[in-house]
């Protein structure tokens, strides 16, 4: 496999509202800006936000730093938490929540995803989720860039990404209910400037440390793909059940012995909030 040459990191993470009473409110009619359209946020270029089904979904610009990644994030969550204040809201980070009936009536909230994404284990197209009557999901994908990607190094990527990313998250996070619709081990996407990486939850988004792991833990695999290729890539084949079954099921126990495995690092160990 050629070598890769890392440019930067990305995301466009999505964030759930809530009232003063804790209940979950649609971002429908807040935000402004579509999938195919999104709105400019007036903060920086590359700040685009988007109402993406009940939730509020924002792009970042591409980062080619820690600092910059996580500057970038909470930046653009700020925006989100200045809007939902306006309006008496408050952010929710969870990857599940039930909504209102009144609030899923609507079109758009009843389209689950504009295209289509993939599984890398086992090579195939994923099945676009029907909508639950009442269950709406949000998640924290990463967009990996690098220079004239190729198929191998996008197969290697997600695959390593599984790895060592979102296993150690199967740590920090809940057992949710996203995972039944979309967001399974190796979802992906390919982009003309590399993939987007959609099996992480949204955990992370509101936490600077977390931020900064995701984006050195990125560096750090691709740095492993690119003197140790042939083992970790073996390795990746001969464990692909266990990661499946660790990220699909949300199993504590087999992200510990992955983790060994593989020597993935965990994600800091801090007190986490789910709400603002």
């Amino acid at each position: 496999m050629d070598t890769i040459r890392f440019k930067a990191l990305g995301a466009d993470p999505e964030v759930f509202l809530i009232d003063k009473a804790g209940k979950p409110v649609s971002a429908e009619g807040l935000f402004g800006g579509t999938k195919y359209e999104p709105k400019p946020m007036g903060i920086g270029p590359g700040f685009y936000i988007q109402e993406d089904n009940v939730a509020a979904e924002y792009n970042i610009p591409p980062a080619r730093s820690g600092r910059e990644f996580a500057n970038n994030i909470i930046t653009g969550l700020s925006y989100i938490k200045n809007v939902a204040r306006k309006n008496g809201l408050r952010i929710r980070l969870e990857s599940a929540m039930n909504f209102d009936e009144k609030y899923l009536s609507t079109p758009h909230a009843q389209t689950l995803g504009c295209e289509p994404d993939f599984d890398i284990w086992k090579m195939c197209i994923n099945p676009r989720p029907e909508p639950p009557k009442l269950l709406r999901t949000a998640a924290g994908h990463v967009h990996i860039s690098w220079e004239n990607p190729t198929p191998d190094q996008l197969q290697a990527v997600v695959r390593a990404f599984d790895v060592y990313v979102v296993v150690p998250s199967i740590l920090v996070t809940k057992r949710n209910e996203r995972r039944s619709l979309y967001g399974r081990a190796g979802a992906f996407r390919p982009k003309d400037y590399g993939v987007e990486c959609r099996a992480l939850d949204n955990f992370w988004v509101g936490n600077v440390r977390d931020c900064h792991h995701i984006f050195e833990q990125t560096l750090r695999m691709i740095n492993l793909l690119n003197h140790e290729d042939e083992w970790i890539m073996e390795d990746m084949q001969e464990a692909q059940e266990d990661i499946q079954n660790c990220i699909n099921n949300h199993d504590p126990d087999l992200a510990l012995k992955i983790m060994e495995n593989f020597q993935a690092q965990p994600f800091p160990i801090i007190q986490r909030a789910y709400a603002d």
